[in-house]
């Protein structure tokens, strides 16, 4: 749990714990294991009347106080595959769903709506009933820019050196991408041998198939889908190189053409 100064507790409207952080800022050795118990140190962590405090008690749900009301809120039974994150969600969802469901008459006081968000905060269902309008779907030519920014990130940021010019685009389930003006001044000293062409297109091959993993992320994150395979070559006379990596959809049928 992280620290905070005793000056920051009075300024939160809305304060989100979950049950080792619940111990920790209130000096308690560990957490206790019934949910009164919880409550009773929850209390302690209340400046102003009109604060709101959440506990996370994993499956159990949550606990909320918020106008002087204690209420426990159970989890849905589900089954867990891996809960990394799930407290994360659970203050993103929170956050979206007092951003958005909040009564527009109500003044800005930091009171919490019992009715209207804890109780759905960790369910997506409801989020879409906060009247939120649903983002505009992304033409297939802003994702292949997406695309091409991300890889020229990644030039800079993993080999080291910012290409000239990057163009992607996509051809039913591949990705293609041509990158240019890649190459050192060293490595084009060494292309002017046979030998040190060799050593540049292997070098430059090994280093970018040792990156699977970051593109694998790369393109699930940007297109949604996952990579299959990754294939590359280079000219040592322009410079150049182009990557083709084939993917689990057709691009085509999922971006439109």
């Amino acid at each position: 749990a992280a620290a905070f100064s005793d000056g920051l507790l009075p300024m939160v409207d809305v304060l989100i714990v979950n049950e080792t952080e619940l111990a920790h800022y209130t000096g308690t050795p560990q957490a206790p294991d019934h949910l009164e118990d919880m409550q009773s140190l929850a209390n302690r962590l209340q400046i102003r009347p009109d604060q709101a405090i959440i506990v996370t008690v994993g499956s159990r749900g949550v606990l909320v106080l918020a106008d002087a009301q204690w209420l426990h809120i159970p989890a849905k039974p589900v089954e867990a595959v891996d809960t990394t994150g799930a407290g994360d969600c659970f203050c993103g969802a929170l956050a979206v769903a007092l951003q958005h469901r909040r009564r527009p008459e109500r003044p800005t006081t930091g009171r919490l709506d019992l009715d209207a968000h804890p109780r759905h905060a960790g369910q997506r269902p409801h989020l879409g009933a906060a009247r939120m309008t649903p983002p505009k779907a992304r033409t297939k030519g802003e994702h292949e820019a997406e695309f091409t920014r991300a890889m020229i990130q990644f030039e800079k940021e993993y080999l080291g050196r910012g290409p000239e010019d990057v163009r992607t685009v996509f051809v039913l389930d591949m990705v293609v991408v041509r990158i240019r003006g890649i190459l050192t001044r060293a490595e084009l000293k060494l292309c002017e041998t046979t030998d040190g062409r060799e050593l540049v297109k292997e070098t430059r091959r090994k280093l970018f198939e040792s990156a699977y993993d970051i593109v694998a992320d790369m393109v699930k994150n940007i297109l949604g889908c996952a990579l299959i395979s990754l294939h590359t070559d280079m000219s040592t006379k322009t410079g150049e190189r182009v990557v083709v990596l084939t993917v689990n959809v057709n691009l085509d049928e999922q971006f439109g053409r």
